[in-house]
């Protein structure tokens, strides 16, 4: 399109934008070459330029262009003119804009119809360029022009914003020559100005509003004539206003000089009006002819001040006044609570001549709120008064806080006459006559006595101990403050700059996402910054519609403009902008997902090219986010990602003693005495995260009450509380998590098989008895072994026995339940089995009959157990690393299983489980047997000599026959004590006898074939393993490298 000649057509639009052909645009925006916000150029004659914001209509032909007809006269353009078309990027938004009228009588109808020009402005005009001539339409048949003086930033096409403070000067005709340059215009307007009144944003650019929904709310803009006016942020005086006056307000010295033009050698101190500006302000219908600075000024409470350079004070020196902020201005508490403002709320500054002069003031009334110690409050006063050099400045009905020997009194201000709503007072011009203090009429209603209290920030990320999280902490720390342009790098009093830097803080349920959020929030809140934060907590509005969640986004994002430098804070953001569970992007739940996601991208994108905030986000992973706000390519929303990592022992120690602490500050025990069993509880609560610290901590505390409630002593926490707690926890991750709840086995209890016990403890035990050790180690260990033997050797009873004998969970998977025959069903049964080890962790995951679950690929007909097998590869040795959670599989058969399982990094040990020789059956059987009744007779050595080719588990069929058969002979003696209601309990002692018999009777579960078969088979893998491959492949098979 760029360069393309189009034709003029005149439209009948009342606005100044360029309307485009419906099909032009859609070719357009399907080659991503257009968008909404993009700015088109316009060339025409001898290389005139001009530039529009567009819309698309209905032109039945293609190569025609429409403007309105008043537009393209002030342009030279008549219908039917060849135009060229170059289509740009978007503009830079503007902070302030001068333009001229061209006339007074234009100044005249501006003035009459501040109303509706700030109701339509952004719905007539958005794109701008220097010595424009702007049409504006005040009526369907009257348009004004204006003249595009000078824009800031010195651009020289620019965006207008909702923000955007549009400043009118003298007219055209009543400008002398000398005042036609850029500087001199901007000069001339400081001491003639029209500003915009509104600093938020009342509602979201319209491009993103059109997106969601059909509905148009007006852009409010207030027009006002005064000698100047200016706005700024309100920032707390802290405690230092008790040595000065309640109507003293200070700027900074930069402030100072370029907007009332004095310097540090001249004056010191100037007299304004102040007054808030309303963050809800709409023009008034009924009187839409007065003006608009009269009608603020009669609706918003309004005080008068004297301004001071603050670098003239010695507050300059102390950091509470250390803003990056040039716009901010340090207000008392008692100006505050008067005129309703919070921190980070906007007021209005214009000028006025103070009444100095006694006769003004015939006398001052002070009603006290209080009755003691108020005799001498007149004197008090007057001393207050002489003690300040510059005077004391008085505002009708206002509330004073007068010294005086015995502290502090508040009381409110009367000036007579009644007409007189300010008085400066300097030292020297009260006397005794002139002040009263009216102790009968003094104010009873406590409730008109505003809050004077100091500025203490929110704490929004609670108590918790986030030590741990200090690194994170600060790097989110100083990301937000290069967004909102608060880093010690940046010049102190530049503009905010325009870095969307934004936080994406991921991290498990409990882990403390919220509160690190939080405390970032916090730190930022308080001096010198005072930054405003928003916290949108978004899982409430889980499922609620687009449009629902629009307009709920749309007044946090009001506040926060209001307000900013802000933060908006988005907790649990996949509730609103997830990912589907089934994983079915063509489902109503991910089309749902993503246009919420949509909306927000755009929204706050809109919202941050114009203003100073920062985005800070939680989610459980980067996976749990809609793709449309964290796109795999092209440009991310959320540069900066940081994810929380686990309590180590040391941190989780810390945090039991900081929330006991705690309790005991807040008074609710009496005193801790349970340091052995916190060590304890900090190393037997691996994988538990911050808020199952503070749940274990508050069972711990239920207990010592209760047992306070016994024995009427004052709650003290003990060793017995802590360890009682943790028996009844269950950390957040485990909840829902189907743990194997078997016999705990140890090794005991297992017989024989002493190298493979050995085995075990070095790749289970040790790094959960030496975790240091292992945590400095360079190398990654070994997380993975493979059990193989012939069956009823003993590998279930070992896995068992690992996580019993070293304090770990324990998740049995049986091969063949995760197939599945639905294509991906396989793969992400796999997923989530790994997932929920990594939620158990330290787990270990033991999968049974692993040759039906990974055989070799390339055999299976239907490719289940191919993907399967890749899956099994990507989630032992994938980019991601398993933490805490050790594999043992066990097979009869190694040789079926796929060799690629079998290489280092993934099942890196094998380990054979033999048919146990003569002293390990013994040691079997005695191991079995020490649960049982025996006779003292009883010697399993004859036994353990003539079972040859026995398994452990034929053993133990041996001693359950025995058993049985002592049931048998014994029956009647059952029978007779069941009649018995109180007998004893009947008990079965086995003999010597019993025994010969069951190993007569018994016989071995594998054939002397069956045995020779397995021996060949492991003496294959065997040697397989230790020459460096998995086993002997059979000719004419298929392979696959991995």
């Amino acid at each position: 399109m760029s360069g393309d000649s189009f034709c003029v057509q005149f439209v009948r639009s009342k606005t100044s934008f360029l309307f485009l052909p419906e099909k032009w645009a859609k070719r357009l925006n399907d080659i991503k070459k257009l968008e909404y916000d993009s700015t088109i150029k316009i060339v025409f004659g001898n290389s005139k330029t001009a530039y529009f914001s567009w819309q698309p209509t209905n032109f039945k032909e293609e190569n025609v262009v429409g403007i309105n007809a008043t537009v393209a006269s002030n342009l030279g353009l008549k219908e039917g003119d060849i135009v060229s078309l170059i289509i740009g990027s978007n503009p830079p938004c503007l902070r302030r804009v001068v333009m001229s009228p061209l006339s007074s009588d234009d100044l005249e109808m501006i003035e009459s119809s501040s109303s509706l020009i700030q109701s339509t402005l952004l719905d007539q005009v958005r794109v701008i360029w220097r010595d424009q001539l702007l049409t504006a339409w005040i009526s369907n048949s009257l348009p004004i022009v204006l003249h595009v003086d000078c824009m800031d930033p010195d651009v020289d096409v620019g965006r207008l914003e909702q923000m955007t403070e549009v400043v009118v000067g003298d007219p055209m005709n009543m400008k002398a020559p000398a005042f036609k340059t850029a500087e001199n215009i901007d000069k001339s307007v400081m001491n003639s100005i029209v500003s915009s009144g509104k600093h938020f944003a009342s509602s979201v650019l319209s491009a993103v509003k059109n997106d969601i929904t059909n509905e148009e709310e007006p852009i409010n803009h207030s027009l006002t004539t005064e000698k100047f006016q200016y706005i700024f942020r309100v920032h707390p005086l802290c405690n230092d206003q008790n040595l000065l006056g309640p109507l003293e307000a200070f700027l900074p010295g930069p402030c100072m000089e370029k907007l009332f033009h004095f310097n540090d050698m001249q004056q010191k101190s100037l007299f304004c009006k102040i007054r808030r500006l309303q963050d809800s302000d709409k023009p008034n219908q009924e009187s839409s002819t007065e003006k608009v600075s009269d009608r603020q000024s009669s609706d918003s409470p309004h005080a008068y001040i004297r301004i001071t350079n603050l670098n003239t004070t010695s507050l300059a020196t102390k950091e509470n006044y250390y803003s990056y902020d040039k716009r901010c201005i340090y207000l008392s508490s008692n100006l505050r609570g008067s005129l309703c403002l919070e921190i980070g709320s906007r007021v209005i500054l214009s000028d006025f001549l103070p009444r100095t002069r006694n006769a003004h003031c015939e006398r001052i009334d002070l009603l006290p709120y209080y009755a003691l110690n108020c005799f001498d409050l007149g004197k008090n006063l007057i001393q207050y008064v002489d003690q300040l050099p510059t005077g004391l400045l008085l505002s009708n009905n206002m509330i004073l806080t007068i010294p005086t020997e015995k502290g502090f009194v508040d009381a409110e201000v009367h000036l007579l006459p009644s007409t007189l709503d300010h008085f400066l007072a300097l030292p020297g011009s009260l006397d005794a006559r002139k002040v009263h203090v009216l102790l009968e009429k003094r104010v009873k209603n406590q409730e008109k006595l505003p809050s004077i209290k100091p500025f203490i920030p929110k704490n929004i990320s609670g108590d918790l101990h986030l030590i741990h999280l200090q690194g994170i902490i600060n790097e989110g720390l100083s990301t937000l403050k290069i967004t909102l342009g608060l880093h010690e790098s940046v010049n102190r009093y530049q503009e905010f700059p325009k870095i969307a830097n934004n936080l994406l803080i991921l991290g498990k349920s409990g882990c403390g996402k919220s509160s690190a959020a939080g405390a970032l929030c916090d730190l930022l809140q308080g001096s010198p910054h005072y930054v405003h934060n928003a916290v949108i907590k978004c899982r409430p509005l889980k499922g609620k519609t687009v449009e629902s969640l629009f307009k709920h986004l749309q007044s946090f994002i009001d506040d926060c403009v209001y307000h900013q430098p802000s933060i908006l804070f988005l907790d649990d953001i996949e509730c609103i902008a997830g990912v589907a569970e089934d994983q079915d992007h063509s489902s109503q739940i991910s089309a749902y997902f993503n246009r919420v996601g949509r909306m927000i991208l755009q929204l706050l994108s809109s919202l941050q090219s114009g203003h100073s905030v920062a985005i800070i986000a939680t989610a459980p992973s980067i996976q749990s986010v809609a793709s449309s706000l964290v796109p795999a390519r092209g440009v991310h929303f959320f540069n900066t990602t940081l994810e929380l990592p686990e309590l180590s022992k040391n941190d989780r120690q810390c945090t039991f003693m900081k929330i006991l602490n705690r309790k005991v500050a807040n008074g609710e025990v009496r005193d801790i005495k349970c340091f052995q069993a916190v060590e304890e509880c900090a190393k037997n609560t691996e994988g538990y995260c911050l808020q199952d610290l503070a749940d274990l901590v508050d069972k711990a505390t239920l207990a010592a009450c209760m047992r306070q409630v016994i024995s009427s002593k004052a709650p003290v926490i003990e060793d017995c509380d802590i360890m009682e707690a943790l028996s009844n926890s269950t950390p957040m991750l485990l909840r829902g998590v189907d743990l194997q709840k078997s016999v705990a086995f140890g090794w005991d209890d297992i017989g024989g098989l002493e190298d493979v016990k050995t085995e075990l403890k070095e790749v289970f035990e040790w790094p959960v008895m030496y975790p240091e050790l292992f945590k400095n180690s360079p190398l990654r260990q070994q997380s993975g072994l493979l059990l193989y033997g012939a069956p009823g050797t003993g590998k279930t009873m070992l896995a068992a026995a690992v996580a019993s004998e070293c304090g770990l969970n324990f998740i049995s998977v049986k091969g063949p339940e995760l197939l599945s025959k639905y294509i991906g069903a396989s793969e992400e049964a796999v997923r989530n089995v790994f997932f929920k080890a990594q939620s158990a962790k330290p787990c270990v995951l033991f999968f049974d009959e692993f040759d039906s679950l990974a055989p070799r690929r390339g055999h299976d007909n239907t490719g289940v157990t191919d993907r399967v097998v890749n899956q099994l590869l990507t989630q032992l040795d994938g980019v991601e690393s398993l933490v805490g959670v050790w594999v043992l599989a066990a097979t009869s058969r190694p040789d079926l299983l796929d060799p690629a399982l079998l290489r280092p990094g993934r099942l890196d040990r094998s380990v054979l489980c033999p048919l146990p020789d003569e002293i390990n059956r013994l040691a079997i059987l005695q191991a079995l047997s020490r649960k049982m009744n025996l006779d003292k007779n009883v010697d399993f050595s004859n036994i353990a000599a003539g079972t040859k080719g026995f398994t452990g588990a034929d053993l133990q069929s041996i001693l359950y026959t025995a058993q049985l058969s002592t049931v048998e002979v014994q029956q009647s003696q059952i029978q007779d004590a069941a009649g018995l209601k109180n007998s004893k309990e009947v008990s079965f002692k086995v003999t010597q006898s019993h025994i010969d018999a069951a190993a007569k009777n018994t016989r071995p579960s594998l054939t002397v074939q069956e045995r020779n078969k397995f021996f060949q088979i492991y003496k294959k893998f065997g040697a397989g393993q230790k020459g460096g491959s998995s086993s002997v492949l059979d000719s004419g098979q298929r392979m696959t490298l991995a």
